[in-house]
């Protein structure tokens, strides 16, 4: 899997984050059904991200202290900035 360091100041999607590093959610551009499930589960705009592992299968976050599953195609309608 990709693993690259993405710089303070640089937004990237979720997808190409760094296992272990901090992030937080600067846009989601999914909509309807999808957005409203990820919201509930506490990805919001602004909210706190962190990224636990990144498998062929997709990755595992932590998020308000859940761990949650993406596939890399949600992981990639993700905008994250390191926080």
């Amino acid at each position: 899997m990709k693993d690259r360091t993405i710089q303070a100041t640089e937004t990237a999607v979720l997808d190409e984050a760094a296992i272990g590093r901090h992030y937080r959610i600067e846009d989601c551009t999914t909509d309807g059904r999808t957005r409203q499930k990820l919201e509930c589960l506490g990805v919001v705009t602004g909210g706190q991200i962190e990224v636990i592992s990144n498998t062929s299968a997709g990755l595992i976050v932590n998020v308000r202290n859940s761990r949650l599953a993406l596939s890399h195609e949600l992981a990639r309608q993700l905008q994250v900035e390191e926080s």
